[in-house]
């Protein structure tokens, strides 16, 4: 899979105003939002290839955050941002997957550090995705309670079998480049030996709706709604909050 196949165009803004707040959270630029007073549980999110100043993440982190999560959204970025997605090999080329890796690492010890030792959920987003099922496979420390993956990218089958932690995967149509219908069947076959994990198929859903779809399409912000209430509730069941 190259990374030119990878996320979509930017899409439309959600209506409203993101209520959180910038800040630095171990080392990075971040969007804070949520139960930031002695939460009792947390959820990291990993931007797509639009970064974490995308609004629709944004709101929804905001959306989640009203839940009563403490939501992070870092900007694994570095503020560098793509113009166009035609540039996307090239962007991701200066952004290497294993890069990332212990920036996420950090971000979860930091919340370990400041909030106590909380349970964490991660969702991830197209290029996010990747980190969230491998976050999933933890054992020892920096687990997390549950990852969910709406339209993940650089997702391989040997590390959704390694996953130890639950996870849920929201698939978009069978074109979609990054996840096309036989590679979604193994997932799928995988997951069903997972007893905690699960999925859900929405055959007319372009990649990206969940967070980039048109929310005046009544069809695709169906669609955008139903992901969200997934995620809401596979968190609320594996990432309490007290």
């Amino acid at each position: 899979m190259t990374s030119g196949e990878v996320c979509g165009p930017k899409g439309k803004d959600w209506s409203g105003t993101p209520t959180g707040k910038e800040t630095k959270f171990a080392g990075l630029d971040a969007y804070i939002t949520g139960r930031t007073e002695k939460p009792s549980a947390a959820i990291l999110l990993i931007q797509d290839i639009w970064g974490w100043k995308l609004k629709n993440t944004r709101l929804l982190g905001d959306k989640l955050g009203s839940e009563g999560y403490l939501v992070v959204l870092p900007d694994f970025f570095h503020g560098d941002e793509i113009g166009q997605f035609k540039e996307r090999s090239e962007f991701f080329k200066k952004h290497p997957l294993e890069a990332t890796y212990p920036e996420a690492d950090a971000v979860l010890e930091q919340i370990n550090k400041e909030y106590g030792n909380i349970p964490v959920g991660v969702e991830g987003f197209c290029w996010g995705g990747h980190f969230a099922i491998r976050l999933a496979g933890r054992t020892e420390s920096l687990t997390i309670g549950a990852a969910v993956i709406p339209h993940g990218s650089f997702i391989e089958p040997d590390v959704v079998e390694a996953a130890k932690q639950p996870v849920k995967f929201l698939f978009s149509k069978n074109e979609d480049p990054q996840i096309p219908k036989e590679k979604r069947e193994k997932l799928e076959k995988i997951l069903d030996g997972k007893p905690n994990s699960g999925y859900k198929f929405y055959p007319d859903m372009d990649h990206g709706w969940s967070l980039r779809g048109d929310p005046s399409n009544e069809r695709v912000a169906a669609g955008a709604s139903d992901a969200y209430e997934q995620a809401l509730a596979f968190f609320k069941k594996n990432v309490p909050i007290s």
